[in-house]
């Protein structure tokens, strides 16, 4: 979806848009004006925003379930961000996949999912703060 410049301004008045958008934790905008809802999880790196997840909910409705994934993988990606420069920043061909399917509520093998991580130095058991 294309947004006008009259709808950005709307967006970019709109308090429940800007709680989102500036929110720490997974948070849901109704967004009525557009016929859907969208969940936004905001990755910050020393208190600023460099990324956004931004799941809308045109295909299926968002579940708690999403609001895990997202927080997961917006970890996930934190965490590749702040060891790495952004211009070094890429990824092995099968996290999309891997990703999209956790977000379709597809399930996959452990086995599948922790062999990606593993690529990227990550275990399932590591610890975030």
């Amino acid at each position: 979806m294309i947004l006008s410049s009259e709808d950005i301004n709307l967006l970019e008045t709109d308090p429940e848009y800007q709680r989102a958008i500036d929110s720490t934790e997974p948070t849901i905008y109704t967004g009525s004006a557009y016929g859907f809802r969208t969940l936004y999880y905001n990755i910050r790196i020393n208190d600023v925003c460099v990324g956004r997840i931004c799941l809308d909910e045109k295909d299926a409705p968002i579940t708690g379930r999403d609001y895990l994934t997202v927080r997961v993988l917006g970890t996930y990606v934190k965490k590749k961000l702040a060891k790495d420069k952004i211009y070094e920043f890429n990824r092995p061909k099968d996290l999309d996949m891997i990703l999209t399917y956790l977000l379709d509520h597809h399930f996959l093998p452990e086995q599948r999912i922790q062999a990606i991580l593993n690529s990227y130095g990550w275990h399932m058991d590591d610890q975030y703060a």
